[in-house]
């Protein structure tokens, strides 16, 4: 496996990270299997946040507008997003699989204090925007993905 990394002069300070490899047949080349093999290293890969989000994030917060933050990421992801934006709060945050294991009544009863949800599908955040409606909440949707227009029309 070949492993370059190109930093290319933006703003942004991304990275671009080229991985290459290449097959073999393994009937040709089983000895490589069971040679000694060295560890050259791990890739991690962090999403950034868009310039400006903590700022807008505040604004609207001093504003009196609650801002949450429903991710299909799992939770280190989006925590740390939660925390970039200064919105994670003792049991603000709620998993996609404790949210389902939840009643109706129980959904009901938290979805106040979710500030964000992790690992959640678009139904998973479409309903989560209706609890909060049924409380009489307004609510605004941001999306991403296609995948979420769902949430979008619920809000």
């Amino acid at each position: 496996m070949d492993l370059e990394e190109e930093e290319e002069e933006d703003d942004d300070d991304d990275r671009v990270i080229d991985l290459d490899s290449w097959l073999i047949g393994l009937d040709e080349h089983s000895c490589l299997l069971s040679s000694d093999l060295t560890f050259v290293g791990l890739l991690g890969l962090r999403s950034q946040m868009r310039s400006g989000i903590e700022e807008a994030v505040r604004s609207c917060e001093e504003a009196g507008v609650k801002v949450r933050v429903f991710t299909g990421e799992q939770v280190d992801g989006g925590k740390l997003a939660a925390e970039t934006c200064s919105l994670l709060q003792d049991g603000s945050i709620v998993t996609a699989a404790e949210w389902r294991r939840l009643s109706d009544q129980e959904r009901a009863a938290i979805a106040p204090s979710v500030r964000v949800m992790t690992g959640a599908s678009s139904e998973e955040k479409a309903e989560l925007v209706r609890c909060l409606q049924e409380r009489g909440e307004v609510v605004g949707s941001s999306c991403q993905h296609l995948d979420d227009l769902r949430v979008r029309e619920q809000a």
